[in-house]
């Protein structure tokens, strides 16, 4: 029964595009494509689906048939993956950043390093408040430029001109900060 619901005859091709012409958004503005766009971004970036998905005649078909309007406004995967993803990437810190400003308190800095096996470290650095976190940046240093003083000097540059805005800075592990 599965089978025959899966049968490629013409005639249940036929039913299938008469089915979905009927269905989705035949008519999509620049506006729209616009704000389509930024949701698929967020999808591919969210989802971690390779770049060139988004080229795939079966993916362009999927969208097609959902959205004929809109697939003229697909982008390609240079696209999604320089204007789309900067796109995402700025709103994504600006909306990180007023849920953490208006979350109530001060914020708290997390730390956390680590030493690969080969003697390279990473400092890792996050910001929460109650209920929020979010992570911030990661700092890759050198076999000899690990030490406690260049951390510190490198988790100052980042909290600098806004340090009024935390209460706490709290580091897990730092054997690695000598």
């Amino acid at each position: 029964e599965v089978l025959e619901e899966m049968d490629p005859s013409a005639s249940t091709r036929r039913e299938r595009q008469t089915a979905l012409k009927e269905f989705g958004i035949q008519i999509c503005t620049e506006v729209q494509a616009r704000a389509l766009n930024f949701l698929l971004g967020c999808f591919f970036f969210a989802c971690k689906i390779p770049f060139s998905v988004v080229g795939n005649v079966f993916f362009v078909a999927f969208i097609s048939a959902l959205s004929p309007g809109y697939a003229k406004w697909l982008p390609g995967r240079t696209q999604l993956r320089t204007s789309i993803l900067d796109e995402v990437y700025e709103e994504t810190i600006v909306s990180t950043e007023a849920a953490l400003d208006h979350a109530p308190g001060k914020r708290t800095l997390g730390i956390d390093g680590k030493t690969n096996t080969v003697g390279r470290a990473t400092c890792n650095i996050g910001e929460a408040k109650l209920g929020i976190s979010a992570y911030v940046t990661t700092k890759y240093f050198g076999k000899r430029e690990h030490s406690g003083r260049v951390q510190a000097n490198y988790v100052y540059e980042e909290i600098h001109d806004r340090v009024d805005k935390f209460q706490a800075i709290v580091a897990d592990n730092t054997g690695n900060m000598q």
